[in-house]
């Protein structure tokens, strides 16, 4: 076991949002993928701790620091299914307490054994798609196709493990349609309720083959020790600098696809939209038939402009059927962003940062819409406008919980009864329907009166706190 006590780890833990800790189990991968350095530098062997010493470490550190949530360090956890059984069985006997997560390749899972991991504690799990395209993925030696990766979105998302995703752009010879196919993948997961589905640029890492294979192709990168390097010191700067052969992976290879600062560009915005106006965009590749990088490169060519104002230039230009609905989600997409705040922009360069604490908000928002987009919503996997949903309806956004934005639609007759009520204080509301005969009026004023309070209840609310209480209202 590492000597946690030569370090303030007390510090880091305090430090640290949310407090989990990172445990290092073990090293090694047997497969060889090109643009992973992993397999070559641990000779494809898989090296990992029995699991009773595992949870005699978790034991040992929550004795110590208190911790009960836990992030297993290791390449590929799920690489070897004998250990991988094993790990689960006595993890399902034996631990009664921790929570822990860790990395695996989408085809080396399914969903008995998800939710056998889900049992024995595992409560978030990273995967890394890497590709969207058969070219690409092939080209990787990682898999034949992205089937796996989409059986393991879904089983994921049915035995109700939180999991991260993270895909690589910019690999050789990747074209726009081998692009739009990444962008779908990540895109895609977040439908599936990924908590992160992030994208990095392809770095040449020492010891990969696709290094060796394009050595001839690596252009070093002017800001790469920036990019990539922020915390190194200045003297180890310069020996990057001096030796570029040695220190590939600040480079970048060029060939057959674009420059790196557009893949950085692609980067950010990709970051950007599956935290903000994620159902727009969803709706525009879907409903509205552009794709991906269209829209991207559209945001591009406005890229003086804050992203919030080159939507709504965009959305102008718009015609057709698929307008109104477009400029509806905005709407709605504008209303959940007001909840975000700024650390928004924060995560955009670094995707771990988790606020401490959640800065003051609005107490709720309500908006009248011409478009349900509510209902269009209600499956993020499938964002598309039908006619029927063209019809009046209001809706209400307001904070649960720290960490949940509720989203409620009411028919005009409930919303002018919502905005008669909702600046009024408990006792006042009470009287007021005391004083409505029995009948549907009352039935609909007293469930729009369960709705204020519940509002009242949450964390945005200015210093109200009366009992939370259930509403039969639409909710999503």
């Amino acid at each position: 076991m590492p000597a946690y006590d030569a370090v303030p780890m007390g510090d880091y833990i305090r430090l640290s949002t949310p407090h989990i800790f990172d445990v290092h189990i073990g090293s090694g991968c047997t497969y060889s993928c090109k643009f992973c350095m992993t397999s070559t530098f641990w000779d494809r062997d898989f090296r990992i701790k029995d699991p009773a010493v595992i949870l005699d470490e978790l034991r040992f550190l929550h004795r110590t620091y208190g911790v009960t949530q836990f992030n297993f360090l290791h390449d590929n956890f799920a690489n070897k299914r004998t250990y991988l059984d094993e790990f689960v069985s006595y993890f399902s006997e034996h631990n009664d307490m921790f929570e822990w997560g860790c990395a695996v390749r989408p085809d080396n899972v399914n969903p008995s054994l998800l939710r056998r991991m889900a049992d024995a504690g595992c409560f978030n799990i990273f995967c890394g798609t890497d590709a969207g395209s058969e070219k690409i993925l092939k080209a990787m030696l990682k898999m034949p196709s992205t089937k796996r990766t989409y059986e393991f979105f879904r089983s994921a998302q049915e035995v109700g493990i939180q999991f991260e995703t993270n895909t690589i752009v910019g690999y050789p010879d990747e074209s726009a349609e081998d692009l739009e196919k990444a962008l779908e993948v990540v895109f895609d997961a977040i439908a599936y309720g990924a908590v992160n589905s992030d994208l990095s640029v392809l770095q040449p890492l020492p010891g990969a083959e696709i290094t060796d294979e394009y050595r001839a192709e690596l252009e070093p990168l002017e800001n790469g020790l920036d990019v990539m390097g922020t915390f190194l010191p200045s003297d180890v700067r310069a020996l990057i600098k001096d030796d570029p052969a040695t220190f590939t992976g600040f480079s970048f290879i060029r060939s057959g696809n674009r420059d790196y600062e557009y893949y950085q560009d692609v980067l950010r915005l990709s970051r950007y939209f599956t935290r903000r106006y994620y159902h727009l965009l969803r709706f525009l590749k879907q409903g509205a038939g552009h794709t991906y990088v269209e829209l991207l490169d559209a945001l591009l060519e406005r890229a003086a402009m804050p992203i919030e104002e080159a939507l709504t230039e965009i959305l102008a230009n718009m015609e057709g059927m698929h307008a109104q609905a477009a400029r509806a989600l905005f709407a709605y997409d504008s209303m959940l962003a007001e909840f975000r705040g700024d650390e928004v922009e924060e995560e955009l360069v670094n995707v771990y940062r988790r606020p401490a604490t959640v800065e003051e908000k609005p107490h709720f928002l309500i908006t009248d819409f011409d478009v349900d987009v509510v209902t269009m919503i209600s499956d993020p996997r499938e964002i598309t406008w039908e006619p029927e949903l063209s019809r009046p309806t209001v809706v209400v956004v307001y904070r649960a919980s720290e960490a949940e934005v509720s989203t409620l639609r009411l028919t005009p007759a409930q919303a002018k009864v919502f905005r008669a009520l909702m600046p009024r204080g408990r006792e006042e509301r009470e009287a007021l329907l005391a004083n409505i005969a029995p009948g549907r009026l009352r039935e609909v004023a007293t469930a729009v009166a369960g709705l204020c309070a519940q509002i009242d209840a949450s964390p945005d609310a200015p210093g109200r706190t009366p009992p939370v209480v259930d509403s039969p209202l639409v909710a999503t």
